[in-house]
């Protein structure tokens, strides 16, 4: 009765232990410039982070890595797999120093959001968030944005979709600041310019959270090979 009981523990660590593995989460680095030119001298611009926050919820953390403080994202795109209403989503949006609550949802319709100046490549996202343009308040620097999405049955791969040109996962639009009536880095006055990915690999990890969990599914795989031998 003992060695079945230590068996049945066992198979429960298994268990467990291996569908905590299956967590994700997917994050995209915007490199692309699909309209204006380069104006900054990192490769990445914005870096996009989707990961699965308990059930039903999915945390997106959005980094900038803008060097220059003149400019600062002003939208940032991103799609939901097709079988879910994107207004049917719940946010709750916060942010480091004085972003804190600035940011908001501006629209959310499948395949409806559009980045100024992106053309062809910056059309038929599913949601858009909008970030203000007051100094005090941009989003740029090092800044982080932190999105909480809610919805039934979601989960961090329901992030990785394409939008309806086959382009791009998420895209910004980054407005570049007026400096002395000077061109900064090719960009003129408070001209703009969209940045994406480009259709770019997600970068799946496991989740760290869960990783203990997977070690006692080895564990317990180990238990119940050793219970057999005996």
């Amino acid at each position: 009765m003992k060695k079945m009981a230590v068996s049945i523990i066992a198979v429960l660590f298994v268990i467990f232990g291996l569908s905590a593995g299956e967590a994700k989460a997917t994050s995209y680095d915007l490199q692309y410039i699909f309209n204006g030119t380069s104006f900054d001298t990192k490769n990445n611009y914005l870096t996009a982070n989707f990961e699965d926050f308990g059930t039903n919820t999915v945390k997106l953390t959005l980094t900038s890595n803008l060097e220059n403080p003149a400019y600062y994202i002003q939208q940032v795109a991103f799609n939901v797999a097709d079988n879910i209403v994107p207004k049917s989503l719940k946010f709750a949006i916060s942010a480091n120093g004085t972003l804190l609550s600035k940011g908001r949802i501006a629209r959310t319709k499948q395949d409806a959001q559009n980045l100024p100046g992106g053309g062809n490549l910056g059309v038929g996202f599913d949601v858009l968030l909008r970030f203000p343009t007051a100094k005090r308040y941009r989003f740029n620097g090092s800044d982080t944005v932190v999105l909480i999405i809610s919805g039934e049955g979601i989960d961090a791969s329901d992030f990785d979709i394409l939008n309806t040109t086959d382009v791009a996962n998420v895209a910004a639009h980054v407005v570049g600041g007026h400096i002395a009536g000077a061109d900064i880095a090719g960009l003129e006055g408070s001209t703009s310019a969209a940045i994406t990915n480009l259709a770019a690999t997600a970068n799946n990890v496991p989740i760290p959270a869960a990783a203990w969990l997977l070690g006692s599914g080895l564990l317990g795989m180990i238990a119940i090979r050793r219970r057999f031998r005996k």
